[in-house]
């Protein structure tokens, strides 16, 4: 049975509301409202009295299960005529919600679509909505059904009508089984993984037995084929997923590894970024002893914020002002707006004697509210953490 996501919230909310209503215009009935909101969430309608409670202005959450539970077998019109009544109030967003879960676990399509308002949340009526969507706009739940196979974990049952369509199709094609099963692979779902591998036929042979021998001992990255799969289809997921895992199992193997896969492999450039920012952003926080120059020539391609936060970091742990203030530079404008980093540029500057572009930056620092406690810090021997 579907249970729903918006039971103990609905609970809190009656609460709530009940409490704040005036003591005396409604202490005669919000006894009578809480015992029929207790039965109504256990479906035990012999137990509600339905005139003690008429008048209350609370009464909608007592409808509300009342309309919950006999879904699926209710009209959208019903539906959406409760939707209506309640636009103004949280139960109208509830109640679609339910009727989209119920109306897809019964396979009543056209029924959800009736009461659907665009795309909802939660990956379960997701995959629902376009289960629906399929027959009427094929491309758009196409799409997003491709976007919802492409996770490394498993997903809702709810999401099993969806993907069977998408692969008898053929939207869902073996390099999509691939690329899952690598994402899966690289998440650490090792079932998930498997079954996706049975999923593939024997030309993907030489890259599950690649995939098998890596598995076992990450250094055998460097003897993997440069091309995997029916036209080396699995070869830029394998090495980005490969890669990540090697990184973060030991950086400085994984950065030697990189060294000598890098020239013979023919990646894309956002592949490559991929896998570059991830062996850059381990490099600096592992303080990877001869990767510095590496990252330095590799760092303006990565268009990776959290890196270059960390080289500002290791510039001003190192007291190098002119690194400092370079690569404060590289940074998105947005970033480099920040007060934090405007404030290390006004201290950069001026232990390097520019006292004008000092106060600039403290200036434009000075607009934050946080400036303060890091102007408090300027005397102090550490960067800011």
């Amino acid at each position: 049975m579907l249970v729903s996501p918006f039971r103990h919230t609905a609970r809190v909310l009656c609460t709530a509301l009940l409490a704040s209503l005036p003591a005396l215009s409604w202490a005669a009935s919000d006894s009578e409202l809480r015992d029929a909101l207790a039965a109504a969430r256990e479906q035990q309608w012999a137990r509600v009295d339905e005139r003690s409670i008429a008048d209350h202005p609370l009464r909608g959450y007592v409808e509300y299960h009342r309309l919950r539970g006999q879904l699926p077998n209710v009209s959208p019109s019903r539906v959406q005529q409760f939707i209506d009544q309640y636009a103004d109030a949280p139960l109208a967003g509830w109640i679609r919600g339910q009727a989209i879960a119920k109306y897809g676990h019964a396979g009543r399509y056209s029924d959800l679509l009736a009461v659907a308002d665009g795309e909802p949340a939660g990956t379960a009526r997701q995959c629902y909505y376009y289960t629906a969507l399929l027959t009427t706009q094929p491309q758009l739940a196409s799409e997003a059904g491709l976007d919802l196979w492409r996770v490394g974990s498993s997903q809702p049952d709810a999401c099993d009508p969806l993907f069977e369509r998408l692969r008898a199709n053929g939207t869902i094609d073996a390099p999509a089984i691939w690329e899952r099963k690598m994402l899966a692979w690289q998440a650490g779902e090792t079932r998930l993984s498997s079954y996706l591998g049975g999923l593939l036929s024997g030309q993907w042979q030489t890259a599950l037995d690649t995939v098998e021998s890596v598995s076992n001992r990450s250094s055998a990255i460097t003897q993997a084929p440069s091309c995997l799969g029916p036209e080396c289809a699995a070869t830029a997921s394998f090495y980005r997923a490969a890669m990540q895992r090697y990184t973060r199992e030991d950086t400085p193997a994984a950065f030697a590894a990189w060294q000598s896969l890098s020239p013979r492999l023919n990646l894309l450039p956002s592949d490559r970024q991929s896998i570059e920012e991830e062996l850059a952003f381990y490099a600096l926080v592992r303080n990877v002893p001869g990767t510095l120059n590496w990252v330095d020539s590799v760092l303006p391609t990565l268009e990776s914020e959290r890196v270059l936060e960390l080289r500002v970091r290791h510039a001003l742990a190192n007291r190098d002002w002119n690194g400092v203030i370079h690569w404060i530079a590289e940074m998105p404008i947005n970033q480099q707006e920040n007060s934090r980093w405007q404030y290390w540029l006004g201290r950069a500057n001026g232990q390097l004697g520019n006292q004008q572009a000092a106060e600039a930056r403290y200036q434009q620092a000075a607009q934050d509210r946080s400036f303060t406690a890091l102007r408090q810090q300027k005397s102090s021997a550490n960067p800011i953490s």
